[in-house]
């Protein structure tokens, strides 16, 4: 079994975590024992209390998170943020976290993994080549195509249509929150912006400019980079588990 150090610098060697700057840590931010090794590694997009009773229960002792469990900032560890820390300190769990770094990559990625499922033409990084936080491109079929495809490959749970365009030219899709990318992809021809969630202005926004928005979820959009590195992590090491915990109650933001 692989020790958490020579883990960490697997996965530090597959993000380039040093090359982003982010609001958050990236890499390993928790850890008792860089030697131990590792045999039950947890994937999930945030540390919620439902995962954690997951990671107890199956007794993962290495988790890969999308979202920092101090992604607010953290000044100081109180409840009920102390508590989740204070469990993960005496499960002896390593967490590690790869937010930017996972959404710009080209394998791991989710708007890419999403856009290669929806054989998009004439795709390019989005909003650029610098930032790739997601893709633009052409779908080749209809809209109802284009829908029916996106229910299969993600959950429907959080799924809003705020409006449809009545014939499509081009779509950005950034998992996440991408509102704040809309304005790039009015720039660059989309009338098509598939993301997780927008805030209230956003959608505004995208009413006065003509762009359409469909939502499927914050946490929804964001699974798709960690089901493909479990996938990796199989073919790569011989852990005894490599799973993805799904949050029940945020698949339905």
């Amino acid at each position: 079994m692989v020790k958490v150090s020579e883990f960490v610098k697997f996965m530090d060697n597959i993000f380039k975590i040093n090359y982003f700057t982010d609001i958050v840590k990236n890499g390993l931010v928790l850890s008792l024992d860089l030697q131990r090794r590792i045999n039950r590694v947890g994937l999930a997009v945030d540390l919620t209390p439902f995962v954690l009773r997951k990671l107890i229960q199956k007794n993962f002792d290495f988790l890969i998170l999308h979202h920092s469990p101090m992604h607010r900032g953290l000044e100081r560890i109180t409840p009920p943020k102390s508590n989740i820390i204070e469990t993960v300190l005496n499960k002896k769990i390593s967490i590690y976290v790869s937010h930017l770094p996972m959404d710009c990559h080209k394998k791991f990625g989710h708007s890419h993994i999403l856009a290669k499922k929806l054989n998009l033409t004439e795709s390019k990084p989005f909003p650029s080549k610098k930032e790739p936080f997601g893709v633009i491109g052409k779908f080749k079929s209809d809209l109802k195509k284009l829908e029916n495809l996106l229910d299969s490959i993600l959950s429907t749970k959080a799924k809003k249509i705020l409006n449809s365009p009545t014939e499509l030219k081009k779509l950005a899709i950034v998992s996440g929150a991408g509102g704040s990318l809309i304005d790039a992809a009015i720039e660059q021809g989309a009338n098509l912006f598939i993301t997780g969630e927008i805030k209230y202005s956003d959608f505004i926004n995208s009413l006065e400019n003509n762009i359409s928005v469909w939502l499927y979820g914050h946490h929804n959009t964001e699974l798709l980079g960690l089901f493909e590195l479990s996938r990796h992590l199989k073919r790569k090491f011989d852990f005894e588990v490599v799973e993805v915990i799904e949050c029940e109650i945020a698949s339905q933001c």
